[in-house]
């Protein structure tokens, strides 16, 4: 057999297994050295084959799925992420090297694209997203959803206004396609060298409105603030636990002396802050958990002292403005069933308020045990079972 047919082979059988995974709903394909495919499922990995991978047949699958750029670009930096397109549907993958053999992950990009109800989102992001001008910053740890959430976001402007969206992204999950407004989606390394470049070249392009993936450094960031200040509305994502820290890494971008001004120019631009995580229901399925910060008066002159000791604060207590925390929803989806004592603890940001508020509010809490429930907060629920289909 040819090293071209080795590699047919190859693509078959992962070609296999992406149809498998989309069968079985499954979200992700691992594929790893003496381990069998598996693919998680409602937060379980659940194993797809009987026979854990050899290392060649592991480093020839990966091969198959790329392209002659991206494999050298593999080889010369051990890791590489693209989007692709198989029988079953659009995956994004992730290539790498582990103990000096190939790994990836492959995930399964869903077909359609949810709108902001559909996601789970906060109302009150509604009319932010549709705004003029303004800052809006999407945080959550790796995993937790940004690019979903993004990409609804744009699409609820796309469909209620009108004007040119400009998206800048890493990898572009969600194709846009033209509705109310003409969209123009840049894919960092394919149609612009890097997130600064396509910034700049925004600023000629008559745009309404731009949404940027994960803005890691302070050159874009203080790009992205100067559109603001010529009247967009720019839409970031970011990596962050919560709307506090969201903004303490975007103000630390900056080299510490300059962090002050930078403190002062989100206090001038800052229009809203979602942060987010994906927990598991007590049915086993995903569960957007949500944190709003809006932009308040009181919100902002925090944010330009540098102060921002006292949001959680604005948050529980500015709730006409459409603000809350990952608590109060975390005790709301507890007390309705939705979720179980512990996932919202597990989920909690601070768990000695949550577990005071469960103690004194909660009908639920007392009649499963108050005190005695939650003996396995520190674990990750239901993640950790592993099946065999």
């Amino acid at each position: 057999m040819t090293p071209q047919e080795d590699l047919q082979k190859a693509k078959g059988v992962v070609n296999g297994l992406l149809a498998q995974v989309a069968k079985v709903g499954a979200t992700e394909l691992f594929l790893t050295t003496e381990y069998p495919p598996a693919g998680r499922i409602d937060n379980k990995i659940v194993q797809l084959m009987k026979e854990p991978l050899a290392a060649d047949s592991c480093r020839k699958m990966a091969q198959s799925i790329c392209d002659e750029r991206r494999w050298q670009v593999f080889l010369a930096r051990s890791s590489v992420s693209f989007i692709f397109t198989s029988p079953s549907g659009r995956f994004r993958a992730s290539l790498f090297m582990q103990q000096r053999r190939v790994g990836m992950v492959i995930r399964h990009l869903p077909g359609v694209m949810p709108t902001i109800d559909e996601a789970g989102l906060s109302e009150v992001i509604k009319p932010i997203v549709l705004a003029d001008k303004g800052l809006i910053v999407i945080a959550s740890p790796s995993g937790n959803g940004r690019t979903t959430t993004l990409a609804a976001a744009l699409d609820h402007r796309n469909r209620f206004s009108q004007g040119h969206i400009v998206a800048i992204e890493e990898m572009i999950e969600f194709p846009q396609p033209h509705k109310q407004c003409i969209v123009t989606q840049r894919e960092i390394g394919s149609d612009t060298p890097h997130m600064r470049a396509a910034l700049s070249d925004a600023f000629h392009q008559a745009a309404n409105a731009i949404f940027v993936s994960d803005v890691i450094d302070s050159d874009s960031l203080s790009l992205t603030m100067r559109h603001v200040e010529a009247g967009r509305l720019v839409v970031i994502s970011v990596v962050a636990e919560d709307s506090v820290d969201a903004i303490r890494k975007l103000v630390e971008l900056y080299p510490a002396n300059k962090r002050e001004e930078a403190s002062l120019a989100l206090s001038t631009t800052l229009a809203a802050v979602c942060a987010q995580q994906i927990a598991t229901r007590q049915d086993g399925g995903a569960l957007l958990v949500t944190e709003m910060l809006v932009g308040t008066h009181r919100v902002l002159r925090d944010v330009a002292r540098g102060d921002l000791s006292g949001l959680k604060g604005c948050m529980e207590s500015d709730q006409k403005f459409g603000m809350h925390t990952f608590n109060q929803r975390l005790f709301d989806f507890y007390e309705s069933g939705v979720i179980d004592l512990n996932c919202a603890l597990f989920f909690s940001d601070d768990r000695i308020s949550l577990r005071f508020r469960l103690r004194t509010e909660s009908s639920r809490y007392d009649a499963e045990g108050g005190e005695g429930g939650g003996e396995q907060e520190s674990l990750m629920p239901k993640s950790d079972a592993i099946l065999s289909v």
